[in-house]
């Protein structure tokens, strides 16, 4: 537990440490044209570092702006405006080229521009220090003479802190990944215990919560930075992983295939990049003016990202590289298990792998089936979108085909649990027998249903539904926001009300937490739909929101860490020191099954068949090896 403790607070303060040891600075790189028309620009950067109070600007554009104007600049944080400052380009040095403005290309490199401390003493502290800043320059351009508006532009703004952070991606990875693993393997070297259960269960719950997280992030829905950054760190559980060989592969195989790879990165240099985020609503601007020869041909030279194409941009990955991304990285995960399988198969490294040669088989469907599970969620959102993207034909063919995979063989495997739990249902009154008691089955389908209760090994399905829905929302309604708001805030909602009710999860503590989970979520896309402009609320409430979805997401992270950290401990000392074995009817009536297979149940054990056959009403039907 110290462990897990002292790699948390490493994660987190390394999102807090480059405030104490980095420059102070606020700088932008993206401007926001508002009222198009009559100004575009091919590049704009600016810099502002307070400890030497000197500024940096560099703008490349076109106006057809002509005359006197004035600029009033504010400054809004959170939501809160600053006071307003009045630049005359007349007044100041590196400004006197556009005294007066005239129509034509635009080129202003201005550096170290002193900053007076009039200035400097307005901005409050925390704009250096708080990740993630939700703050915005905006500067309105006005006529000198008449005082008209001409054009409104905006400029978003970073202080080099953030909450995306490489390390607290991989020690979610590495934990839920150990957890995974132990709950995969230790089946197979030993019995069943409660630990191993719980074990597995957590872990699920923990990366469920973790895709959904990711899925937040690709909503083409605005959201403040913060969400922006948060959800990031999670991409990598949607099989978004950035490695520049995969990028020289994805877009070889694209070109190869009669593709058009973009060239994002290529042109940033000549692009502005705007990453849509929630902002307040601007009044229309007044009508054109003798300054401003306003041209319907005036465009902006602005790429705007949102939703997946947000999530491409910020991994670093190229757009029509996304889809083949996941499913590369999926499939190396899928090669790798299956070759250390084989590798352990053909070293016997553990005496008991040499007497269970028959269970191979279903060791390894167990295994892989996993990894659908696992795999569902992105492998149907990237799948589906592709189909919108039709990147190249070869491509679509890979993603019918990685589709109709994916949900055949997650489909088979829930609908193996049912069928299972209806036959023992009609025959014993009780799922028991079967699916808690056959090897092969328990090495199958096992971590679908282990984690339920007895009475609930379906809800795996219902499971799988929910995220297929999601999945088609976040494929198909990219262009629609407000959708995918509305439709996550009906799923969420239905989801909990379902989890309150039923209560699946084999223990009181278990339900307990997943319903937290599910609470969590519901909350979330409460937040999502308020940042979709569903109700045109102030920005200051979308930014406390921003906040709020931050903290409690990343306090529930912590809390399902500790608890697989706690069950993983837990089941590799069970090897030294071996558990009660899992019993999975222990909270309903009546008496519970070990797990165990009947065929094992021999010499000291022995009596445990005949215990687990009179508990089950078997005798009228014969001995339980009988169906076993």
């Amino acid at each position: 537990m110290r462990l897990l403790l002292l790699s948390i607070s490493y994660a987190f303060l390394m999102t807090r440490l480059p405030c104490v040891i980095a420059t102070r600075l606020i700088e932008t790189n993206a401007l926001d044209i508002v009222s198009p028309g009559n100004f575009s620009a091919t590049h704009f950067s600016a810099l502002f570092t307070p400890d030497n109070r000197t500024a940096a600007v560099r703008i490349i554009g076109e106006t057809l702006i002509t005359g006197y104007v004035t600029a009033d600049v504010n400054l809004v944080v959170y939501g809160f405006k600053t006071d307003k400052q009045t630049i005359n380009p007349c007044k100041i040095d590196y400004l006197k080229g556009f005294c007066p403005m005239n129509a034509g290309p635009l080129e202003l490199t201005a550096t170290n521009i002193r900053i007076e401390n009039k200035t400097l003493g307005a901005i409050p502290a925390i704009a250096y220090t708080v990740p993630d800043i939700d703050a915005i320059v905006r500067i309105e351009v006005k006529s000198k003479a008449t005082g008209e508006q001409i054009t409104i532009v905006e400029a978003a703004l970073s202080n080099g802190q953030t909450t995306y952070q490489a390390a607290v991606g991989w020690i979610v990875a590495v934990i839920s990944g150990i957890g995974l693993a132990l709950s995969a393997i230790l089946p197979i070297l030993r019995e069943y215990s409660d630990s191993i259960a719980c074990l597995g269960g957590y872990t699920f719950s923990l990366f469920g919560f973790v895709q959904s997280q990711a899925m937040i992030g690709m909503l083409a829905v605005p959201m403040p930075p913060i969400v922006q950054s948060w959800t990031q760190n999670f991409q990598w559980s949607q099989g978004v992983v950035h490695a520049e060989f995969l990028e020289t592969i994805c877009t070889w195989y694209l070109r190869s295939t009669g593709g058009t790879a973009d060239e994002l990165f290529a042109v940033l240099s000549t692009h502005m990049v705007n990453v849509l985020r929630k902002r307040e609503e601007i009044t229309a601007t007044s009508p054109a003016t003798n300054l401003a020869k306003r041209s319907n041909t005036m465009r902006s030279s602005d790429i705007v990202v949102r939703g997946l194409t947000r999530v491409a941009f910020r991994a670093q990955i190229e757009e029509t590289n996304l889809f083949l991304n996941a499913i590369i990285v999926f499939t190396f995960v899928a090669l790798v298990i299956m070759i250390l399988i084989g590798v352990w198969k053909a070293t016997q490294l553990h005496p008991r792998m040499r007497t269970t040669q028959l269970q191979w088989k279903s060791i390894a469907k167990g295994l892989l089936h996993r990894v659908y599970f696992l795999a569902f969620l992105p492998i149907c959102i990237f799948s589906l979108w592709e189909l919108t993207q039709r990147d190249s034909p070869a491509e679509i063919i890979i993603a019918i085909v990685a589709f109709l995979s994916i949900v055949s063989a997650s489909t088979w495997a829930v609908t193996q649990v049912i069928l299972t739990q209806n036959r023992a249902l009609a025959i014993y009154r009780s799922p028991v027998s079967a699916l808690f008691s056959d090897t092969a089955t328990l090495n199958n389908y096992g971590f679908l249903y282990t984690h339920y209760g007895p009475q609930a090994p379906y809800f795996a399905a219902i499971t799988l539904s929910t995220l297929f829905v999601k999945a088609l929302f976040v494929s198909f309604a990219q262009s629609s926001p407000r959708t995918q708001s509305v439709a996550f805030l009906i799923i969420d909602a239905a989801m909990l009300i379902t989890v309150s009710i039923i209560r699946p999860w084999v223990d009181r503590k278990s339900n307990a937490v997943n319903i937290t989970i599910y609470t969590i979520n519901f909350l979330h896309s409460i937040f999502v739909l308020f940042f979709s402009g569903v109700f045109d609320q102030p920005r200051m409430i979308s930014s406390i929101m921003g906040v709020i979805l931050f903290v409690t997401s990343a306090a529930l992270i912590l809390v399902l860490l500790a608890f697989v950290f706690f069950y993983s401990v837990r089941t590799v000392l069970e090897g030294r020191y071996p558990g009660k074995p899992f019993k999975p009817m222990s909270e309903v009536s009546g008496p519970s099954l070990p797990m165990r297979s009947s065929a094992r149940l021999t010499g000291n054990h022995a009596h445990l068949d005949d215990l687990s056959t009179t508990s089950q009403g078997a005798i009228k039907q014969g001995s339980m090896r009988s169906v076993i």
